[in-house]
């Protein structure tokens, strides 16, 4: 599975928002949603520490002061 495809799936098995993955991950709130989305189409990659996170949240589900 390619990262795009991989952040999109984990996105999707959570119920979240581009904007609140991002802002899981650490991303300001102004660059949440555009970097997710980027992450998505695969016009940029996002880095192994982000996708270890985003694995995280799916296996052990996501933080409880970040969901929505």
């Amino acid at each position: 599975m390619t990262p795009a495809a991989e952040i999109k799936a984990i996105r999707a098995q959570l119920g979240w928002s581009q904007q609140a993955l991002g802002e899981a991950l650490g991303l300001t709130h102004k660059l949440a949603r555009q970097t997710v989305s980027r992450w998505e189409r695969g016009t940029r990659t996002p880095s192994k520490t982000v996708l270890r996170l985003a694995r995280s949240f799916a296996y052990e589900g996501p933080p409880t002061a970040t969901r929505s």
